[in-house]
């Protein structure tokens, strides 16, 4: 074979790859009105697997289906903007007998509905739910997202709006997996203040989570990974490589929980356990057994709850 052959094959593999990589990250990082719901990868059958390997895939923008009004009690609702004048919606709890708010956010393809359960679980002890719905996701505008990056601005404006609508009252951040990672940015990078951070399922920095990911489907996590977070930072106008939430817990100095499950195949436990490990302030870490990504309170509610509410007990609200 010519050496002038050989090239034009490397370069058109190339550029077959990097269109490939461009149909993967477009799938990954833009939601859309009509395509299919999100499935976990290791569910998928072979051949969805060689087809969104080959093709990427469009992901339905995650939308909830729970009447506000039907909950007992009822939600309140609000909007209001985040950077780029995207709208962030927003469902209010009625008043706990504690004077706490706790801003709920939710995890990647999901929306506030999400969080139902541990909303519930949360009056119960006591703290008031401020549920939203990120950018790109449920009620809230826009079609796109970041995996906790850009969501970091909608973190800021939740708690803008909090301190504007109920000033003096003190505010607990929960977040689940990239709610976990776009409140340790708002808190780390962007200077957000609240008294606590409650974090489940927090990946230490992004490009392992990628990995992880690529591993469920029994593909390469590299060069894979890389190349789609390259693509990513460039269309999408973030740099993925520096979305490191390891690295944003070193700023963090209020009290956190950290709680992980033993069987998370996403963000594992060593990784959440770095997220821990590089936090400034006083810390708790709880892995739960026989738990996988995003299943915690679905596998030990009674330990979920007891953990929580010794840690805000002891170190939010001690009055």
């Amino acid at each position: 074979m010519e050496l002038s052959s050989l090239i034009l094959i490397m370069v058109s593999l190339f550029a077959l790859f990097n269109i490939m990589a461009l149909l993967h990250v477009r799938g990954i990082l833009h939601f859309h009105d009509k395509g299919m719901s999100a499935t976990a990868p290791e569910s998928l059958s072979f051949g969805s697997k060689v087809r969104i390997a080959l093709f990427g895939m469009k992901i339905l923008k995650p939308k909830g289906h729970v009447d506000r009004n039907s909950l007992n009690p009822a939600f309140a609702h609000a909007r209001f903007k985040s950077s780029d004048s995207i709208e962030i919606d927003a469902w209010i709890s009625a008043p706990t007998f504690r004077p706490c708010w706790v801003l709920m956010l939710h995890g990647f393809v999901a929306e506030k509905t999400a969080l139902l359960k541990e909303a519930e679980a949360f009056q119960e002890i006591g703290l008031r739910p401020f549920l939203i719905d990120f950018r790109g996701s449920g009620e809230s505008s826009g079609y796109d997202t970041s995996i906790g990056y850009k969501e970091a601005e909608d973190v800021k404006a939740a708690v803008d709006y909090i301190r504007r609508e109920f000033p003096l009252l003190p505010i607990v951040i929960y977040g689940k997996s990239m709610g976990a990672a776009a409140a340790l940015r708002a808190v780390g990078v962007l200077g957000v203040k609240v008294e606590a951070l409650i974090l489940e399922c927090p990946f230490d920095n992004l490009l392992a989570t990628l990995k992880n990911r690529f591993r469920l489907i029994a593909a390469p996590p590299t060069p894979f990974a890389q190349i789609l977070l390259f693509w990513g930072s460039v269309l999408y106008r973030f740099n993925g490589f520096k979305h490191n939430p390891e690295d944003f817990a070193r700023s963090v100095k209020i009290p956190t929980l950290v709680i992980g499950g033993a069987n998370d195949n996403r963000a594992k436990p060593e990784e959440v356990t770095r997220v821990f490990h590089a936090l400034a302030g006083k810390k708790q870490l709880e892995i739960v057994l026989n738990a996988g990504h995003n299943e915690l309170y679905d596998s030990a509610a009674e330990t979920w709850k007891r953990t929580i509410s010794t840690f805000i007990n002891r170190d939010v609200l001690t009055d």
